[in-house]
């Protein structure tokens, strides 16, 4: 319901992991037909559906995720047909009516009785592979289309990867929960029985961990009153030696509080950030322009026949960029001549009382 009353407005982030999961769901289907060889020459330069310009960030990490999708098409033999999904939009009516989803990549290796499921996750945050219910909610859906039931589920093993080369994790870029279908039983009920209740007329808003990811929650009694009272509680004087019990419950109460009203913040920067895209003066903040990455702006052959004049070399195996270039020995002026940073998005910022003041007078 809140999601719905405070419909989110595409986010840069999104749109950059949306453009990278089409490069890895290209690269997995052209392996489906013994393409392998699939390099970043061939999206430099161009754009994702949703106008995204491609990265070679975005390419190195779909194909990453791809690559582990081909090992196990290795394995198991199954190279395409009906047991492999790619982005494809399934039915998950087992938790409710209507529900759909599109997981990143299914594959059924039904010799062994594996069906393997991929998350890939582009950003940073980090995404743990046990108990992760985005793809628990996708088996749902899995399970029925691929005709397995409940007896037949407890022959099945089900494994859950999650692809995150952009965030750092303990147990790598690409981590595994192997798990058995007829044990996500109990998580579907779960789910089901929750989609119940939030579809019901008895629906109550209960804040957590979730509020970060929700439009609405700049209005919601619930994510505000959580944010209120751990705040006073993280801002409450503190004795200056604790015993070890009460030392381990501040510090869960700390870091609940810093959870919560960092949701807050989120949420209230991308409300402000709404306001001023549609022209509402908010006191004491403004927007400003985001830059990417020093880039090339003259044809590549150009900057190469340039570097040549001071004697410096920059083709190497592939051209170096601007900073590369400069570190090679390339003059700094003559790089900044030669280059640009493009222009990524907009991000609000404070202003400083003064100026405040000055808009208002």
């Amino acid at each position: 319901m809140m999601n719905a009353t405070y419909p989110q407005l595409p986010r840069i982030e999104a749109m950059e992991g949306d453009a990278s999961h089409q490069i890895g769901a290209e690269l997995i289907d052209n392996k489906t037909r013994n393409v392998f060889q699939y390099e970043w020459k061939n999206y430099n330069g161009k754009s994702a559906d949703n106008g995204i310009m491609y990265t070679e960030e975005m390419f190195e990490c779909a194909q990453l995720y791809a690559e582990d999708v081909g090992a196990v098409m290795i394995k198991t033999g199954v190279f395409g047909g009906q047991y492999l999904l790619i982005e494809e939009k399934i039915n998950i009516d087992r938790i409710f009516e209507g529900q759909t989803g599109s997981p990143d990549c299914v594959l059924y290796d039904f010799m062994n009785g594996v069906i393997y499921i991929w998350d890939y996750k582009f950003g940073h945050e980090k995404v743990e592979q046990f108990e992760n219910w985005q793809c628990i909610d996708y088996m749902a859906g899995v399970l029925e289309r691929f005709g397995i039931d409940g007896l037949t589920e407890q022959k099945i093993t089900v494994k859950i990867r999650i692809c995150q080369p952009r965030a750092y994790h303990a147990g790598g870029a690409i981590r595994e929960w192997s798990v058995l279908a007829s044990t996500l039983r109990g998580y579907h009920n779960i789910l089901e029985a929750n989609a119940a209740q939030c579809m019901s007329n008895d629906a109550v808003a209960q804040s957590g961990s979730h509020c970060k990811h929700c439009p609405g929650r700049h209005a919601c009694d619930a994510a505000l009153t959580a944010g209120i009272q751990l705040y006073e509680a993280a801002s409450a004087p503190m004795p200056v030696e604790l015993s070890p019990q009460a030392l381990g419950l501040q510090l869960t109460l700390l870091k609940r509080a810093q959870e919560q009203i960092n949701l807050l913040v989120t949420g209230y920067e991308q409300q402000v950030e709404t306001s001023i895209r549609r022209n509402k003066l908010i006191p004491g903040w403004g927007q400003e322009a985001t830059h990417g990455s020093l880039k090339w702006s003259k044809p590549i052959s150009d900057v190469i026949a340039m570097a040549n004049l001071f004697d410096v070399n920059i083709s190497k195996d592939a051209a170096l960029t601007p900073k590369q270039a400069i570190k090679a020995g390339l003059d700094p002026d003559v790089v900044t001549r030669y280059s640009h940073k493009p222009r990524t998005g907009m991000k609000i910022v404070q202003e400083i009382e003064s100026k405040t003041r000055h808009t208002f007078s």
